[in-house]
């Protein structure tokens, strides 16, 4: 149950640590759409909160561990449907939050 919490927990702290990210994201998009390379000198003259890199930072462990004690929860016989489903979204759950986003930021 935990390892679900914590995995639930690390993508919606993804989700929303991005939001601060968004106009940044439509510029990007924006420069690419005019046929300019967005290169990561582009990405270093950006202002980026230190403090969201450290949130982001915080939730990428947060899914890690989550994903590790989903497959102890699993091997053990603890919590088996918990863990799987544990694993599961620590796998998926990343993928669909950064999906969301570029969706999001390449939307019209």
């Amino acid at each position: 149950m935990t390892a679900l919490a914590l995995t639930v927990g690390a993508n919606l702290t993804m989700a929303l640590g991005f939001l601060p990210m968004m106009p940044l994201m439509r510029e990007a998009v924006a420069l690419a759409r005019q046929g300019v390379r967005v290169t990561p000198a582009w990405l270093a003259n950006t202002p980026i909160d230190p403090t969201l890199n450290l949130l982001l930072t915080g939730a990428s462990w947060a899914g890690l561990i989550a994903f590790v004690m989903g497959i102890v929860a699993a091997v053990t016989n603890r919590g088996r449907g918990m863990g799987v489903l544990a694993i599961v979204l620590s796998i998926i759950g990343p993928v669909l939050v950064m999906l969301f986003w570029i969706l999001l930021a390449t939307a019209n």
